[in-house]
């Protein structure tokens, strides 16, 4: 038996002991709230046979929900106890949305697309959550009406991290953020800086591991973590819901990868198309009491 066809609850709980406990999760809280609640229904429908498996999946609109690890990893490091009042920026289809309000006393979530906020309200509200409140607009600006907050996380990629935000964290409070960023190369750097710029024209840069520790530490947080992880991908995932004329501009320059690019992102062409590294990496960080 293939594990896509265990019992859901089975599927579940192999993930989260699989996935998560043996690489490292160790708050018994996150631990429990990710084996109740059910990954597959905050999924595209034709990703529901994979919901527990260890990698993002499409929740459409060009969107992914985030690999299972890294979920608990940036809910870890936010260190709730239950009483906080947490900001969410990116609430996509709501899965880590559910995970915060299992785990704290309110969250307030923006995203920016329409048809994910109002889908997720609904699907939270069948659930039963009652400790959340959802708004439209831009992440970069926060949710000034509730500030300040105990806990931010950023769910969507942000060049770097906005005013906005920082001026609604509380002294003490903690800021998690999963971003893009790039090779220890300057070659690769400016390669993938391309790529993703015809996959969204709203991008400016990535930013390396130790230039994220350095921007951190001159707006007066404290870097608690910042862990750099790759994952494998097809490159669906920079041309999903993209203009037909960036589309055929990122494969140009994914064909035309000298054979040492091609190498060091693991470039290979497989049945259903190319697949090669993106580079990512879990910020954690803290504004002193």
């Amino acid at each position: 038996m293939s594990a896509e066809t265990l019992p859901i609850e089975i599927q579940r709980e192999n993930m989260v002991r699989e996935q998560i406990e043996k690489r490292g999760i160790k708050d018994a809280r996150v631990l429990e709230a990710m084996r109740r609640i059910p990954r597959h229904e905050f999924v595209a429908d034709e990703a529901k046979n994979w919901a527990y498996s260890d990698s993002p999946l499409s929740i459409g609109d060009g969107q992914t929900i985030s690999q299972p690890f890294i979920v608990a990893a940036m809910t870890e490091l936010l260190h709730l106890q239950g009483n906080e009042h947490v900001l969410e920026i990116g609430t996509g289809s709501g899965y880590q949305t559910a995970i915060l309000c299992e785990l704290a006393l309110q969250v307030y979530s923006v995203e920016r697309i329409p048809k994910l906020a109002r889908n997720s309200e609904i699907r939270l509200a069948e659930m039963g959550y009652a400790n959340i409140q959802l708004m439209v607009g831009d992440g970069t600006l926060g949710w000034p009406d509730h500030a300040p907050y105990d806990a931010i996380i950023v769910t969507a990629a942000a060049p770097q991290v906005p005013q906005a935000l920082l001026d609604q964290l509380k002294p003490g409070g903690r800021l998690v953020i999963d971003d893009r960023t790039v090779p220890d190369d300057p070659a690769l750097d400016a390669l993938m800086n391309r790529l993703d710029l015809l996959h969204d024209h709203s991008h400016v840069r990535e930013y390396s591991a130790a230039e994220w520790v350095a921007f951190c530490e001159s707006v007066g947080l404290a870097v608690d973590v910042v862990e750099v992880y790759i994952r494998h991908r097809h490159l669906s995932s920079l041309t999903e819901g993209v203009a037909q004329e960036d589309v055929a501009g990122i494969y140009r320059l994914v064909e035309a990868m000298t054979p040492e690019q091609a190498s060091a992102l693991h470039l290979e062409r497989r049945d259903d198309g190319w697949w090669f590294d993106h580079h990512y990496l879990l910020v954690g960080a803290h504004r002193p009491a």
